[in-house]
């Protein structure tokens, strides 16, 4: 018989081969449960086997085998019973117990690794596990394992029904994650990917939470508290799957010396029952605080790195528009080139014949138009889509800057520049920010009614401490409000090619996709008249985009 899984299936051997191991590795932790951590071969106050049939059932892999792996826990389980206990009908009945538990949290929790992922990879995981694993089914196992208890071995019914519980709630709560990570190769993977250091620091943390564990092993101080330090340290370097290492290194230690009428336990003025529930809510309270906040923190890793792994695809993807940008600009301007140069030779050949010559010229203007847009677009795309180099420098000086950058444009045509404000410093790529106001003055001085002298006014303020605005205002024509916002799409136009303003609709563009990519804006005031004014910010701080 086989396994199926969607497409994938365990062939004969391989599925009796599993259940062969899976019952031996069952059969051998319940009995060192039972031997070491029972009185009398009572109910064991650990019990870990329940969790490595879970985990292994909880495989993507093992849907189609949950009968026979179930069937080869139930045979491991009277096993070691009738071995440890002498009698048959008894030993059937507990195995048929932890049968039901074990189908009871696997149905509970197969919707969490159904994806082949991990026990704790989706939200709100850790709250499913807990129901499941430490309420709901011990719970209905222990009613009935301790009913069994006190008809066949004669053990209290209370005080089974308690060590039932409290043992089976712990040994799924604290084994399962190990067990499934290990099976799962969590483990083998994490081994992998780790440096020859972070090794060595996870072996010495696992060692510095076995030697915290040596408190067990005397009865003439209270020092419970001295594993918490170690395995916090584990918790926040190592993860869950350290983490679920270290607390069962402890509460196995602490289980089978406090069985064994060692440890801090002892000194509780109490009788067996009580240390052993003092132990139980011990232990709890270890994974209380430790497993929630080493789901949350790996949970947390695994977000940045794949936020990191986006990022570099996202930069990645950036580098290849821009060489295809380029790439594809260049190769147009070499045709573009072509068409002006045989338009050129046309014309001088024909002088002034008609209308020969004024189609030429028509010609190499179209070309010109043509070629500028090349360029703008080539502009865009080295300029949009690299990553700021962000530098702190001084305004006053990078104003300047600015102004000496547009001398030509101011002298041709007769503009009038005042800067106000520039003080203080502003941390931005030095070349994107003047590429920017540069853009926006440029335009300032360019879209103004004819015959008029273009005059911008640029205040340096700060909204907020981490923002540095530009506020430029001109006489210009105006942007009408109804396309505020268009103005700053990528090859959006407000004046046609005939209306005497220059322009392929991207200077704008630029200029937003520069300011946002400084944690700024770029916006056009809608209410103001007699011109345009344009609130150009950058953050003054480190850039995350």
């Amino acid at each position: 018989m086989s396994a199926e899984t969607g497409d994938r299936q365990w062939s004969p051997r391989r599925l009796v081969a599993i259940c062969l191991i899976a019952g031996s590795a069952y059969f051998l932790l319940s009995y060192l449960s039972i031997a070491l951590t029972s009185r009398n071969a009572g109910v064991a106050s650990v019990w870990p086997g329940n969790a490595l049939i879970v985990a292994v059932m909880l495989l993507p892999s093992a849907r189609g085998a949950w009968s026979w792996l179930l069937l080869s826990t139930l045979t491991a389980n009277i096993a070691v019973n009738i071995v440890l206990r002498g009698t048959v009908s008894g030993p059937v009945l507990f195995g048929l117990a932890n049968c039901l538990e074990i189908l009871i949290v696997v149905l509970g929790l197969q919707r969490l690794t159904k994806d082949g992922g991990g026990l704790f990879s989706q939200p709100n995981a850790a709250w499913s596990f807990a129901l499941w694993a430490g309420l709901i089914a011990p719970l209905a196992s222990a009613i009935p394992g301790a009913a069994i208890a006190s008809s066949f071995i004669g053990q209290n019914f209370t005080e089974s029904l308690g060590i039932w519980y409290g043992s089976d709630a712990i040994g799924l709560i604290l084994f399962t994650p190990f067990f499934f990570s290990l099976v799962n190769g969590e483990y083998l993977k994490a081994a992998r990917e780790m440096s020859g250091r972070d090794r060595l620091e996870a072996i010495a943390l696992l060692l510095l939470v076995s030697l915290s564990s040596l408190v067990f092993l005397q009865r003439a101080f209270p020092l419970l508290f001295l594993p918490f330090l170690p395995l916090s340290l584990v918790t926040f370097r190592l993860g869950w799957l350290g983490t679920s290492v270290g607390l069962i290194i402890v509460s196995v230690v602490g289980t089978v010396a406090t069985v064994s009428g060692t440890g801090p336990v002892m000194l509780i003025d109490g009788n067996v029952l009580e240390r052993e529930l003092f132990l139980e809510i011990f232990i709890t309270s270890l994974l209380l605080l430790n497993l929630p906040a080493a789901v949350a923190l790996t949970s947390r890793r695994e977000s940045m790195l794949a936020l990191r792994q986006a990022n570099g695809k996202l930069t990645e993807a950036n580098l290849a528009l821009e060489r295809f940008a380029s790439i594809a600009s260049h190769d147009l301007k070499a045709p573009v080139r072509h068409v002006s140069l045989f338009a050129d030779a046309i014309r001088e050949e024909n002088g002034a014949r008609q209308p020969i010559a004024t189609y030429a010229t028509n010609i190499v203007k179209a070309a010109s138009d043509m070629n500028r847009i090349i360029e703008a677009l080539l502009m865009f795309s080295k300029s949009g889509f690299r990553e700021p180099r962000n530098q702190r420098f001084a305004v006053a000086p990078f104003m300047e800057e600015l102004l000496g950058s547009l001398s030509r444009d101011r002298e041709e045509a007769l503009a009038e520049i005042a800067v106000s404000g520039a003080a203080g410093t502003l941390f931005a790529d030095r070349q994107l920010a003047l590429q920017a106001l540069r853009n926006v003055v440029a335009n300032s001085i360019k879209y103004v009614p004819k015959g008029t002298p273009p005059v911008v006014r640029i205040a340096v303020g700060r909204p907020a401490p981490d923002i540095v605005q530009f506020d430029i205002r001109d006489n210009g024509i105006g942007i009408d409000p109804r396309f505020a916002h268009d103005v700053f799409l990528p090859l959006r136009r407000l004046h046609g090619a005939d209306s005497g303003y220059e322009g392929v609709g991207l200077g704008l563009s630029l200029v937003r996709t520069i300011a946002r990519a400084h944690n700024g804006d770029a916006r056009i005031d809608e209410t103001f008249a007699g011109g345009t004014r344009m609130l150009l910010s950058f953050g003054n701080q480190r850039s995350v985009r």
